[in-house]
Parts: structure tokens; C-alpha cells; sequence
């Protein structure tokens, strides 16, 4: 019982994720400048590398590293947003990592590494960290080490102005017995401050419905005028048809919105890829200049009144095409048969890849943007139902 009080308790997942670069006031040597995440002890092991202390394993480092260099994330930013040494935050570093738990069916754990504030710009709120810490399944992992490649030369070729942001792959082996490895990715936090809505749109309508219309309107009822977050959750396809909802930005911003979406849709539907969604966060600022300019660099459009900012993002790209979607597709199609309603089994989420990605293009362009758009595919707009198929997106969700 004596050696069984005197042992210290095992790290957690929490505690897992502080060794994943150098402390800031660390010089970067050689390596760190190729932005290859600088751990004492890394090694080579393959298609992954391991680190010694921590027992983490960190995933095809060259190709992530060209990744953050076409975002133009540099090695040394990185790197500070994970220091190694958490003595470096002082001892309040846990409220550096905002926990929560994935709306979506798979439980997975989020963790939002919150930026403390430099300086300070005269009454602008700190932002939460461009970088969000997202754990996935063993399955998941698969597909990003097998479309990695092809995602390094996409967002290469495209100078980074991409959707999807994916900059770091890495497990670690709990210590207790029978425990398997945790696998997590570090992704850019596309929705970096409290959103006044979120929203998680695939295009798709059966089973794309948060609330029942009249939950909506009596949450948007009670909201008032103040501008204030709702708590609404994150909505989906039928909550933005209900209330009317698009994007007011320019011409231009739309236009340049529309041809990333078209190119990482092509690229996913290439890789075989389904379910996506893309996240649409929207936050309200009271018109301080200050305020919004930083709002605009974490990535953020502005609204043509500069009243409201919007924040987007591809979400939940790692669900391939599989034997189970086509099954799931056939079932869903009988049973909308069965039910003569033949139309509602085209807004399922089970589709072909490319036809996935058709609907998908049409519907940001058309429902969220309010663009005009050719399509290439014999997708549709979606069609109508609200019972099954197409599950909720685990979405990277800022805030």
C-alpha cells in the first residue's frame, strides 16, 4: 500500500501533448529552422519518428514540415506553440488547453491551445492559438498517411490556399496496461474566437437538422438584440436553410471562397474521400478597428458592413469510400422506396466521391454564397428528409 501511495500517477492525455517542440527561449538550430519539430532525443523509426522521454511518435516530419512552409506557418511559430518546457507558461500552463468533446458520433477529445496575449493592442481580446489539437482513430490515421503525398503536392501547388490544414500527425502509447497508442492531429483552428454561429454544412439533408424549427426560432427569439453567442450548438444544413442564412462578403471574397472550395473538393473526391463538411463560424465585432484587422489576420473574412467576420474550413476529410457506404447507400435507397419518397435518398451523405463532391460545390455555391455555378458531375443540390444517413461531422471548432 506504501509504494502504491508513493507512485506517481500516470500522465494523461493532456499531459501528452506539451512535448511537441522547443521552449521559446530555446535557439532554433539547423533542424528547427527546417521546421521539423525540435524534440531531445527524436530519432529516426520509419515512416514515423519517436521520442525517447515521452514516448510519442511523430509522422512523415519532411512532408508536415513542407506543409506549414506552403500555410506559411515558419518552424520558430510553431514551435513556440508548444513549448517543451512547460515551466515556460508558469504554473497555470493547463488553462493553455481548452478541453472539449466532439459533437459527432466518434467522442473524439479537442484540445484548443489558447494563445496568451503579447503586449497587448489597446482593449483587443487575446484570440485563441491558430492550432487546434484533434485526436483521431487508428483508421483515420491510415487514410492521412496514405493521401499525404497527394495533399503535400496539392497545397503546394496552390501556394497554400487551401481549406484543409493539416499540420502534424503523432501518437503516444498510454502507460497502462492493455492500453493502446492515442493517435491526435494538429490542425489549424479554423473558427479561432467565440463564435455567434457555427454552422456544419455537407450539402447533404437527410439527418442534417440540429433542431426542430421551432427550438430555432425560439432561441433566436430569446438571443435578442445584444449579439451575444446563442446557444444553439453547432447547426447544420436544414437550421441554414431555415433562417435564410449566406455569406455577405464581396464579390471578390466570394469568389476566391468558391474556387478553393471547388479545388479541395476535386482533390478529395480524387482521394476517394466522403462526408466532409465545410465549418462556417461567424463571430460579431462591435466595429473597433483593432479588433477586426486581428480578426482578418487569423484568417477571417469580413462581412461587406464589417459587422461580422466569417471563418471557414474543411472539416472530417479522413472517411473514405468503403464497402459500408455503399451498403449503407443501398439500404438508405430501399428504404426511402419503401417509403415513396424515391427523391429524399439523394440527400443522403452516401454518395460516390465525386458525385459527393458535385452536390457539395453546388451547395456553397448556391445556398452559402449565393453564386452561380457550372456543374461538372451528376450530383445534385440535395434533396429533401431529414431521417437517416450522414452522420454529424466531428468538426474542428474553434471558440
Amino acid at each position: 500500500a506504501g509504494s502504491a501511495a508513493a507512485r506517481p500517477p500516470p500522465p494523461s492525455p493532456r499531459d501528452a501533448l506539451s512535448p511537441l517542440s522547443l521552449p521559446p527561449s530555446q535557439p532554433l538550430s539547423r533542424s528547427h529552422s527546417d521546421g521539423q519539430l525540435p524534440l531531445p532525443g527524436l530519432r529516426p523509426a520509419g515512416r514515423g519518428s519517436h521520442h525517447a522521454h515521452s514516448k510519442a511518435t511523430h509522422y512523415e516530419l519532411d512532408r508536415f514540415r513542407c506543409i506549414r512552409a506552403a500555410f506559411g506557418v515558419s518552424a520558430a511559430t510553431y514551435a513556440h506553440a508548444f513549448p517543451d518546457d512547460l515551466s515556460t507558461l508558469g504554473s497555470h500552463w493547463r488553462r493553455r488547453l481548452k478541453e472539449s468533446l466532439s459533437e459527432g458520433a466518434s467522442g473524439a477529445f479537442f484540445y484548443r491551445v489558447l494563445q496568451q496575449p503579447r503586449g497587448g493592442r489597446g482593449g483587443v481580446a487575446p484570440l485563441a492559438s491558430q492550432y487546434i489539437v484533434k485526436q483521431i482513430s487508428r483508421a483515420e490515421k491510415q487514410v492521412l498517411m496514405a493521401m499525404l503525398p497527394a495533399y503535400e503536392s496539392h497545397v503546394a501547388s496552390r501556394g497554400g490556399r487551401s481549406l484543409i490544414a493539416y499540420f502534424g500527425c503523432h501518437s503516444l502509447r498510454m502507460p497502462w496496461r492493455y492500453s493502446g497508442k492515442v493517435y491526435f492531429v494538429v490542425m489549424r483552428n479554423f473558427v479561432p474566437v467565440q463564435p455567434w454561429l457555427t454552422f456544419d454544412l455537407k450539402g447533404a439533408t437527410a439527418n442534417r437538422r440540429a433542431l426542430t424549427a421551432r427550438a430555432l426560432h425560439q432561441i433566436h427569439a430569446q438571443a435578442g438584440e445584444a449579439g451575444a453567442a446563442c446557444a444553439y450548438g453547432t447547426l447544420r444544413d436544414w437550421e441554414w436553410l431555415d433562417i435564410s442564412m449566406s455569406v455577405e462578403v464581396s464579390e471578390g471574397d466570394k469568389a476566391a471562397l468558391a474556387e478553393m472550395v471547388a479545388a479541395d473538393a476535386a482533390f478529395l473526391a480524387e482521394q476517394g474521400a466522403l462526408d466532409y463538411s465545410l465549418l462556417v463560424g461567424i463571430h460579431r465585432v462591435d466595429g473597433s478597428g483593432g479588433r477586426l484587422a486581428a480578426l482578418l489576420e487569423q484568417g477571417g473574412v469580413a462581412s461587406t458592413d464589417r459587422q461580422c467576420v466569417y471563418f471557414f474550413g474543411i472539416i472530417d476529410v479522413l472517411e473514405r469510400h468503403s464497402l459500408r457506404w455503399k451498403v449503407q447507400r443501398l439500404l438508405l435507397g430501399l428504404g426511402y422506396r419503401a417509403l415513396l419518397r424515391p427523391a429524399d435518398a439523394d440527400g443522403i451523405s452516401a454518395l460516390p466521391p465525386a458525385e459527393y463532391a458535385d452536390r457539395f460545390c453546388t451547395f456553397i455555391a448556391s445556398e452559402v454564397l449565393r453564386r452561380e455555378m457550372r456543374t461538372h458531375g451528376g450530383g445534385n443540390g440535395g434533396g429533401g428528409g431529414s431521417d437517416s444517413g450522414g452522420g454529424s461531422g466531428d468538426g474542428e471548432r474553434g471558440g
